[in-house]
């Protein structure tokens, strides 16, 4: 079985272009720290012996349209236009996903890039006070054909071409994490009004149809498709979508038991810490346990969470990374 992480980001929904420049102090220096954070965290990953990485590139899309380019309120609903082909933000965004996909050659990692996440389409947020930069907002890329199509050609099939050198390195691309938590309950569940949750599950599958339908193209397959679904179910609720690699995120229930395999299926995030919602089938909690599971399931790869993210589900300290150690070389042992 792949042994992969989440290090989802270094700072959420601007790793990837130029940062807003109101908080940093300079972007030079900010590049610089970045890039050996990188370099550092990649490097201990692939000694530990994990194989690959997973990646969120724009998250909530913070620095995709900055000042008068940010998502804005009209009639109470947040209106954004995708940035122009010409924009200097791309050659940023080029420079550092060249920086990433070269850094994990050299480090012998594979790359699980995800282009965007759910929050992308909730409404915006205007952190700090500040006017100039908006968290979310950005929904019509989502639900509108032409600002979505020019989206996929000003980002998406450059981020695919640029893939194209490092080949080897790409485990899959996925279009969206978790698009679940944006989409709108059916009209008969008014009870389930979530103002968050901004797209139509029709808008919403068009959307995923459309992407995905870009990554099988291009180049006759050469990339298998994949989006992060936050729910076993999700493989089945959303079978028609054509992607070619199916994942879902693996946090239980109390007493929801691990599904046997669908197809080729592979789990992108799967819980470090051991009190976050306990397995039903475990009496130890702990990483090394959940992963014999996962394995003993049949599932050809698995992706912890995370590295670089410190919310409830994960605990990435000398104890679990002894617990991956341990699982690795038992299955070294095994297969000896």
């Amino acid at each position: 079985m792949q042994l992969g992480i989440n290090f989802p980001w270094i700072n959420y929904g601007w790793d990837f272009g130029p940062p807003p420049p109101e908080w940093v102090s300079s972007i030079d220096e900010w590049q610089a720290g970045k890039r050996q954070k990188i370099v550092e965290t990649l490097g201990e990953l692939a000694a530990l012996g994990i194989g690959s990485v997973r990646w969120f590139i724009l998250g909530d899309g913070t620095n995709y349209g900055l000042g008068e380019e940010a998502p804005h309120l009209r009639a109470g609903k947040w209106r954004f236009d995708p940035l122009p082909s010409a924009h200097p933000f791309y050659d940023r965004l080029s420079e550092d996903f060249r920086f990433l996909l070269s850094t994990c050659r050299e480090t012998g990692l594979q790359l699980l890039p995800s282009l965007i996440d759910y929050q992308w389409a909730w409404p915006g947020v205007v952190p700090d006070g500040s006017q100039n930069i908006v968290k979310g907002g950005r929904g019509l890329i989502l639900t509108d054909a032409a600002r979505r199509e020019a989206f996929f050609d000003n980002v998406l099939d450059p981020l695919l071409q640029l893939s194209l050198e490092y080949r080897e390195v790409i485990v899959a691309w996925e279009l969206i994490n978790e698009p679940e938590w944006v989409v709108s309950p059916p009209w008969y569940k008014f009870w389930q009004h979530d103002p968050q949750r901004t797209i139509h599950k029709s808008q919403m599958k068009e959307f995923l149809q459309a992407g995905v339908a870009r990554i099988n193209r291009f180049e006759n397959g050469v990339f298998k498709s994949t989006i992060g679904f936050a729910y076993p179910r999700s493989l089945k609720e959303w079978h028609s979508i054509g992607v070619t690699l199916d994942q879902f995120h693996y946090y239980p229930s109390p007493q929801e038991r691990l599904p046997a395999l669908h197809g080729g299926a592979i789990i992108g995030e799967l819980a470090t810490a051991a009190n976050f919602r306990p397995w039903a089938e475990l009496s130890r909690q702990t990483v090394d346990e959940r992963l014999r599971l996962i394995e003993s399931r049949g599932y050809p790869a698995a992706w912890l969470w995370s590295a670089g993210e410190n919310g409830e589900a994960t605990s990435w300290t000398a104890v679990e990374k002894e617990q991956v150690r341990q699982y690795l070389r038992d299955r070294v042992s095994t297969e000896a």
